[in-house]
């Protein structure tokens, strides 16, 4: 451990208490006549900079005047209840660690008490022995430090809502950059988005992205088809804006030679070329009414039929779709189909445009 600066503040002293990042602060509540001999050993050895106080009044006013981060308390502050404070502590300042220190030796309805209200980490017993408090704080100072290090790789590696990630404890963190494969992004919004979106990659069901132009929604498909069991297979993309339906049919589902005019060879098609992959189609909601009854039935029976031709093929693909206008809005106003939009949206994923961000 690096050597730091220590000093032992009495409630009478007229130092003034700034807030330091490069100690240890250990605040002692007790008599500081009868800690003082432990308090100074602790410092000597672990080099921490002590504060003590001999009530909670002093002791939750230093918690405001510096940054403590743990406080050893004991049971009884001359007629006041040191479990009440350690439960303030608790709840107005969570990321300190909080020692009860007691005097009997069968007091087990205490120690509960003070588990159950203030959480304490350890409790210790009278008389001090100040290797043991020593010892006690380095110890409850390290699990604080591994808790603090878990919540931030937690973040950063965007574990399941499961893992134990506290978001009060991470809001004075400076945000940092993250990434789903090539999408990089450093909002609360968009981690929750890709969480979602990773859960979503798990799945064979269609995806309906939505969200203004630019804000990232075909980066977020790639991530999410990279992310799937359909990874190995073709991702193949399909804007639906500005064509003819003919076209549009000839570039998804394909078509013979000689079915219109310029087909001078057979075509295969997107999702007959993506078989076991995914197809994205963006600006889904330009598709004409006609040609979402296509889409809907390919949706509902997986089966592609070319322009051209009298013989249908079944293909295993996986749609996701991207609108940068509303399409509940769109169904609302009937420009729309309704079933086209509920089969669309097996997961649906709102990206907030990057003021938001």
């Amino acid at each position: 451990m690096l050597p730091r600066k220590f000093a032992i503040l009495q409630e009478s002293s007229p130092t003034p208490l700034v807030r330091s990042e490069l100690s240890t602060v250990l605040l002692a509540v007790t008599d500081v006549e009868e800690w003082q001999p432990s308090v100074l050993e602790l410092t000597e050895a672990y080099g921490y900079r002590v504060l003590t106080a001999t009530s909670s009044k002093r002791a939750l006013q230093l918690a405001d005047e510096t940054n403590i981060d743990l406080v050893v308390s004991e049971a009884e502050l001359d007629g006041e209840d040191g479990v009440h404070l350690l439960e303030q502590y608790r709840t107005a300042h969570p990321e300190v660690t909080r020692i009860l220190v007691r005097g009997g030796l069968d007091d087990h309805t205490l120690v509960r008490d003070a588990a159950d209200r203030a959480a304490i980490y350890q409790y210790l017993r009278k008389p001090l022995d100040s290797e043991q408090v020593g010892l006690v704080a380095k110890r409850t100072l390290e699990a604080r430090e591994l808790g603090r290090r878990h919540r931030l790789l937690s973040r950063e590696l965007k574990l399941s809502e499961d893992s134990p990630v506290w978001a009060g404890h991470m809001a004075t963190s400076a945000p940092t950059s993250q990434s789903f494969e090539k999408l990089v992004f450093a909002s609360a919004a968009m981690s929750e988005i890709c969480e979602l979106a990773r859960r979503a990659a798990k799945t064979h069901l269609p995806i309906l992205i939505q969200g203004e132009t630019g804000t990232g929604k075909e980066l977020l498909a790639r991530a999410v088809h990279y992310r799937s069991e359909r990874r190995q297979a073709p991702l193949l993309v399909q804007n639906c804006g500005g064509l003819p339906d003919e076209l549009l049919h000839s570039e998804l589902f394909g078509h013979k030679r000689g079915a219109f005019t310029g087909a001078v060879s057979d075509r295969l098609g997107l999702f007959r070329a993506a078989d076991g992959g995914t197809v994205f189609l963006d600006e889904i909601s330009e598709l004409s009414p006609s040609f979402q009854v296509s889409l809907l039935r390919f949706l509902q029976e997986g089966e592609v039929k070319p322009l051209g031709s009298d013989d249908t093929v079944v293909c295993d693909v996986r749609i996701i779709a991207a609108s940068n206008r509303k399409l509940e809005e769109m169904v609302a106003r009937r420009e729309f189909r309704s079933d086209l939009y509920y089969r669309l949206k097996g997961f649906e994923l709102h990206v907030p445009p990057l003021r938001e961000r």
